[in-house]
């Protein structure tokens, strides 16, 4: 998740990251100031083998569309889940697990 963020924050911008427990989940939120996810993909998010272009040394490439499937899939395997949102600017991603009490 934090590569990601990376990859699609702009040189020299920040990338937050937040860590939550509300007694019941634990939350880790990442969000990037890069230019979001477009409106028809952000369902997308997650799923196996889909990506969207990211900018590498001044081209676009695209990466496999495993990790943020894999990401999903332990984080449900786990009982949480993985939700994604544009944050305007940037994307906002939030990794929930139940905590451990």
């Amino acid at each position: 998740l934090l590569a990601n963020a990376l990859d699609f924050a702009p040189r020299g911008s920040d990338v937050e990251i937040g860590v939550y427990d509300d007694g019941q989940d634990v939350r880790l939120v990442l969000r990037d100031r890069g230019p979001g996810v477009p409106d028809y993909a952000l369902a997308r998010l997650g799923e196996r083998y889909f990506s969207l272009p990211r900018p590498v040394n001044g081209y676009e490439v695209r990466g496999s569309g495993l990790g943020l499937a894999i990401a999903k899939q332990v984080a449900e395997l786990h009982g949480g889940g993985l939700q994604f949102e544009n944050a305007q600017p940037g994307l906002r991603v939030t990794l929930r697990l139940p905590a451990a009490r």
